[in-house]
């Protein structure tokens, strides 16, 4: 069976994600720092709350995310494991196919 991302609860969470986000964002304007991409999964899912589970006894989904001092967060991950977390991360996060990353990167920076 295909493996979904699921949201995290707050309350679990400590904080949502876009206090987490805003909080990032202010560091990175206040630093001069355009973007900073997260490659690590355990960040990814901190950052957004977001488990899933690709790999065995670990609660990560395997993902990459790109975080600019204002816009959206542009998260690079499998869309057929989007469905639980799409409506509720839709207004901080643009979801990119995983594989177009390289893409992404190549043309933008």
């Amino acid at each position: 069976p295909q493996s979904q991302a699921f949201i995290h609860e707050e309350k679990y969470a400590g904080k949502s994600s876009i206090d987490k986000l805003h909080k990032i964002q202010s560091i990175l304007e206040s630093s001069f720092i355009d973007y900073y991409i997260l490659t690590s999964l355990d960040s990814i899912a901190w950052l957004l709350n977001i488990r899933g589970n690709d790999i065995l006894h670990t609660p990560l989904i395997f993902s990459f995310a790109i975080v600019s001092q204002s816009k959206k967060i542009e998260l690079f991950i499998d869309h057929s494991k989007i469905a639980n977390i799409k409506n509720k991360l839709d207004n901080i996060v643009n979801f990119q196919p995983f594989k177009n990353i390289k893409y992404f990167l190549k043309i933008r920076f």
